[in-house]
């Protein structure tokens, strides 16, 4: 059209034309139809009306220009590129409900309407996809192209789509992120505040990243690890009472003294942190002492075990014993109130027959006691034992219970 305006309608209707027909730059005043089955078709003008494509060569047409509004009725398959600076208003795939021509679109589209079943392939992006009652529309992306996207779907027909919707999309990452803010009161994290508001940040921008509403939901959960793993006030509170009635706890004195009970003095103990240390490598006359003592020997005997061995073992377990049994008597349970070994968790309770134990009471729902585990555990030759250690509101702390004995030369060199 040379740049000049033409008013009225312009129809090429070609079906044995071949190669490529083009629209030159121009403003038509009307409706534009296309039927050429041999040619493609390239526009390049402004059309006010409406552009209908009956049928273009190779599937293809090629917008350049401006185009009100666009109804593709082309039953074998359509390709409709809509250029970089070129503009459609709507874009309406219509026709025979039983055509079978797919539609590969290309570009950016600000409305798509369909009115029949058929497949879209989609290289590019569509704000709003409406589906009309009665059709069955499957939206894929081209091999090898980037991931297309859609704003939304309307309308009351059904889509079969891998493609996430914007709209969805950006919902998902808006919930994401008030579900993260609102996971912590950030007034509970005065001690660790910076780590908080840094996990918080990071979880944002992790969902910020994210392409579907699965990768959302994986940002925001592992976002939520991280803050879990972050150290409230009052936890860090509980962690440093529970860690210091360790070393309280130990000052604990029994009626027997510890050559009677064949243990070691208690406020011997090393404590370091959570944890606990008994110190044995000088004790071997202690040990000698109980190897000694009437029964011993016949006991060790029983147990499959040299009399030493034996002893040794003895003063271990009955140091262990006696200091976890301070960990309720001390302050009569104020302080920890459960103890969790290998994921079973020991309560303080009395014998089945009433009663309590000289030193450690600790009981599984069983009524099992906790060092019986444990010396089953290690074939009653406890050298290092872990434990959690847990107070009246859950907060705990993992402690350490580890002997160091002497060698049974030393033991039996003992003066």
């Amino acid at each position: 059209m040379n740049e000049k305006t033409l008013t009225g309608n312009l129809t090429y209707n070609a079906p044995n034309a071949d190669g490529t027909i083009t629209l030159d730059e121009g403003r038509l005043a009307g409706d534009l139809t296309v039927n050429t089955p041999k040619a493609s078709f390239v526009n390049n003008a402004t059309v006010t009306g409406t552009t209908t494509i009956t049928d273009v060569a190779s599937h293809t047409f090629t917008n350049n220009g401006s185009l009100q509004a666009v109804v593709i009725n082309d039953a074998n398959g359509t390709r409709f590129v809509n250029g970089a600076e070129a503009t459609v208003g709507t874009l309406t795939i219509g026709g025979a409900v039983d055509a079978e021509g797919a539609v590969l679109l290309e570009g950016k589209f600000n409305q798509v309407t369909v009115e029949r079943s058929t497949t879209i392939t989609l290289v590019g992006s569509v704000s709003t996809l409406e589906v009309k009652e009665g059709s069955e529309v499957k939206v894929e992306a081209k091999d090898g192209e980037e991931t297309p996207t859609i704003g939304e779907i309307t309308g009351e027909g059904t889509v079969d789509t891998t493609i996430e919707t914007e709209k969805a999309l950006a919902v998902a990452k808006t919930q994401a992120k008030e579900t993260l803010k609102g996971y912590k009161n950030a007034q509970d994290y005065q001690t660790n505040a910076e780590a908080l508001t840094n996990a918080i940040t990071a979880g944002e921008e992790a969902i910020d990243a994210a392409k579907t509403p699965e990768e959302v939901t994986t940002a925001l959960n592992k976002a939520k690890g991280a803050i879990d793993a972050i150290k409230s006030d009052a936890q860090t509170a509980a962690e440093t009472v529970l860690t210091e009635f360790l070393t309280t706890a130990k000052s604990y004195t029994y009626s027997d003294g510890p050559s009677q009970g064949n243990y070691k003095e208690l406020a011997d103990l090393i404590i370091e942190g959570a944890a606990v240390t008994a110190d044995m490598t000088n004790d071997t006359l202690a040990i000698k002492t109980i190897s000694e003592k009437q029964g011993i020997i016949s006991a060790a005997d029983q147990a499959g075990k040299d009399v030493i061995d034996y002893a040794t073992d003895l003063y271990v377990m009955n140091t262990m014993a006696r200091y976890l049994g301070t960990l309720n008597y001390k302050d009569a349970g104020a302080t920890v109130k459960e103890i969790k070994y290998n994921g079973v968790s020991y309560t303080w309770q009395q014998k089945p027959e009433g009663g309590y134990l000289k030193g450690s009471n600790w009981r599984d729902a069983s009524g099992t006691t906790l060092v019986s585990v444990i010396a089953a555990d290690e074939n009653t030759s406890i050298r290092t034992v872990n434990l959690t250690l847990v107070d009246a509101d859950g907060y705990s702390i993992n402690a350490t219970f580890k002997a160091n004995v002497p060698t049974k030369e030393d033991v039996q060199a003992a003066q």
